[in-house]
């Protein structure tokens, strides 16, 4: 069983989003539980947009109790094979709390010096945790956004930059693409909007599915 908290003390980094589509990559190999920390429910509201159940289980955390949701984490854990965590944007006790629990932590990051230089109160965070939990909880970047498929000078540099301040960054990051606003839009999955055989969504498929493929290995190694 694994417990993949995607987590950010900086808003608007493209969290739920990123979540979404490893939890749906994911989810075509394993049973996979989707636990929204984040206080803006936007998978309630695309389950409501949906009119019915996706294809993995979305559950509200108890924002307002951190034992209850610790306790839900925990029992989601031993029925699914994932758990998928979005956590809030902002620095709270609940993030320190669940974190002890996961086997993976990613990082969502938008492509700019400005975001980077801020990534350090999350790895503060995740190296507190691991000192509390006793082990070291791995971690990674997963740069979103990105301008296009070819990689950049300026995407190069910023990964130099990780590289030098020791942050592990996944090889693969999301593209910068409409497919991805879409899915909240219509409530559908992005394999379901691929079904359309538009190129936009067939593309944006490929791209998510690289990296929850990258992640499910990542995973089997740790």
């Amino acid at each position: 069983m694994s417990i993949i908290m995607f987590t950010n003390t900086k808003g608007g980094t493209g969290k739920t989003t990123s979540a979404f589509l490893v939890a749906e990559g994911l989810v075509e190999n394993n049973s996979v539980a989707f636990l929204d920390c984040d206080r803006n429910r936007h998978l309630s509201k695309w389950q409501e947009r949906r009119g019915g159940e996706g294809p993995f289980m979305i559950v509200e955390a108890d924002n307002q109790n951190e034992d209850e949701a610790f306790n839900q984490l925990t029992e989601l854990e031993k029925a699914y094979d994932v758990v998928i965590v979005d956590m809030e944007g902002i620095k709270s006790q609940i993030i320190y709390l669940m974190l002890q629990l996961a086997h993976l932590a990613i990082i969502p990051l938008r492509p700019s010096a400005m975001e980077i230089a801020m990534t350090a109160d999350t790895t503060q965070i995740i190296h507190k945790c691991s000192q509390a939990a006793r082990r070291s909880i791995p971690y990674r970047v997963l740069l979103n956004r990105l301008s296009g498929a070819i990689v950049t000078k300026a995407e190069k540099a910023l990964r130099a930059e990780l590289r030098a301040d020791s942050i592990p960054v996944l090889e693969n990051g999301l593209l910068a693409r409409e497919s991805y606003a879409e899915i909240f839009a219509t409530g559908k999955t992005l394999a379901e909007l691929a079904e359309d055989g538009k190129r936009s969504h067939h593309n944006a498929l490929a791209n998510a599915r690289a990296v929850s493929t990258e992640i499910a290995k990542l995973i089997k190694e740790l």
